[in-house]
């Protein structure tokens, strides 16, 4: 079933505080600036940066729509970190299966994302399917 996947990133948490780079050096919670990046199939939207307040990032009323085509399974989030303090700049990533998305058409859920393995942090996400018009 192809159709508008709609998420509203709501808060992202640290569970990891330790930060380094790199190197291994040491860095603040308060210095990082942290974005989402969502992808479904070959589609790519990001959410606007916001600063961190200690541990949590918020997002006010930001909506990410991406299309989703009938061989779309899964919406790939990555938490990033506009300071890049990890090596790759994401701070800890998953994968969403759409399909009980698109069955039950919304779904609000603290997801975990992980680096290496590693829980790194947690998003509360609202997603809304909204099927496309039948032709």
């Amino acid at each position: 079933m192809s159709g508008k996947i709609v998420i509203k990133p709501i808060y992202a948490t640290i569970t990891d505080s330790k930060i380094q780079d790199h190197n291994g050096s040491s860095g603040d919670l308060k210095q990082i600036d942290s974005y989402c990046k969502f992808s479904v199939g070959s589609k790519v939207e990001k959410t606007s940066v916001v600063k961190l307040d200690g541990k949590v990032s918020e997002w006010r009323e930001e909506i990410i729509i991406l299309e989703a085509k009938e061989q779309d399974r899964c919406c790939h989030i990555q938490f990033k970190e506009k300071a890049r303090y990890w090596f790759d700049g994401c701070r800890g990533e998953t994968k969403i299966d759409l399909a009980p998305i698109m069955t039950c058409g919304k779904m609000t859920q603290w997801f975990h994302l992980k680096n290496r393995k590693n829980l790194t942090a947690e998003i509360l996400l609202d997603i809304t399917f909204e099927p496309s018009p039948c032709v």
